[in-house]
């Protein structure tokens, strides 16, 4: 099982590691890896819950998860001019999700190199952007939220899991809205109450709030097992489409604008095109073509001065 602080390379294949029994274990995990700097980097709860997830899809031998990086990760508006033009009204940041559930049935061969993989190697196989699927396949998008994490109705309606101690809250966006209320920016209403039930009885507004946690208990789940199930129900049979196909996923993370000017400098511009050397020379082409070309020009202008003062 996986300890207090776990460094994902140095974990020997096994079929269970990071899904638990308990929330409270589940959601206390502290799960590192190593970046390209290499220094250690924890990974973000999404990532370890897709880890999670995808150790009961291959006992139940249905569905794959990916993870695409959490919300904090990014901050610039998204580029609609990367996007095919049939979506650029429906992806949107707010379509943004954070898990992925791909429809799948797993076979002998493909449960058995799920078993043999390193965990390492199985969390990039789950990140979207390393490894997506064929562009025609369907994708269900889920929202994880956390204590104060913005929650959004999304242009088709997908699903929302609050990660709390005390359990797993799955609810799709339409009902959502009827529940926690919407702001113009399509933001849907707070619901920090499901980590601190304290606030339930502070504020004008507790009465309310109150009736909200009501609502909420209805959407309630014990385990991360009953999550998937919920999920996998949702997205296979249970009415839900898909909210994008594969080929979108690229799309939807915001990137800088391309039109975006550049501060730097072209190489050979400027003082670096007639710099002095080591012996404190001072250079006067930089290229030897262009020495040879000035060059014949002077000797050629040398050779027209002597023939007119012959003349």
């Amino acid at each position: 099982m996986a300890t207090a602080k776990t460094n994902i390379r140095d974990l020997a294949p096994s079929a269970r590691q990071f899904w638990k029994q308990a929330v409270v274990d589940q959601l206390s995990q502290k799960v590192f890896d190593q970046n390209v700097d290499y220094h250690r980097r924890e990974l973000p709860m999404n990532e370890v819950t897709v880890l999670s997830l995808n150790e009961i899809a291959v006992q139940h031998r249905k569905g794959f998860f990916f993870h695409l990086p959490p919300r904090p990760a990014w901050t610039t508006q998204a580029d609609t001019d990367r996007i095919p033009p049939e979506r650029v009204a429906k992806v949107t940041s707010a379509d943004y999700p954070t898990i992925i559930y791909m429809p799948l049935v797993w076979s002998d061969k493909a449960v058995a190199r799920f078993l043999a993989d390193s965990h390492r190697g199985r969390y990039l196989r789950s990140n979207a952007f390393i490894n997506p699927p064929a562009s025609d396949t369907p994708l269900y998008g889920v929202q994880y939220a956390y204590q104060r994490c913005p929650v959004f109705q999304t242009s088709v309606d997908t699903q929302v899991m609050f990660a709390t101690k005390g359990g797993y809250y799955v609810a799709r966006t339409s009902v959502l809205v009827g529940i926690l209320g919407i702001d113009n920016a399509g933001k849907l209403g707070s619901a920090n109450w499901l980590w601190d039930q304290s606030s339930l009885d502070k504020g004008r507004d507790h009465e309310k709030r109150k009736s909200m946690n009501v609502a909420m208990r209805a959407f309630h789940l014990a385990s991360l097992e009953e999550v998937y199930q919920h999920i996998v129900l949702q997205c296979s049979g249970g009415g839900l489409k898909e909210s994008l196909m594969a080929s979108e996923v690229g799309s939807i993370i915001p990137r800088p604008q391309p039109i975006i000017v550049s501060s730097g400098r072209a190489l050979g511009s400027g003082l670096s095109a007639n710099a002095p050397s080591r012996r404190g020379e001072k250079r006067k082409f930089r290229h030897r073509g262009t020495k040879r070309k000035l060059e014949g020009e002077e000797q050629a202008a040398e050779q027209d001065q002597s023939v007119e003062a012959d003349d």
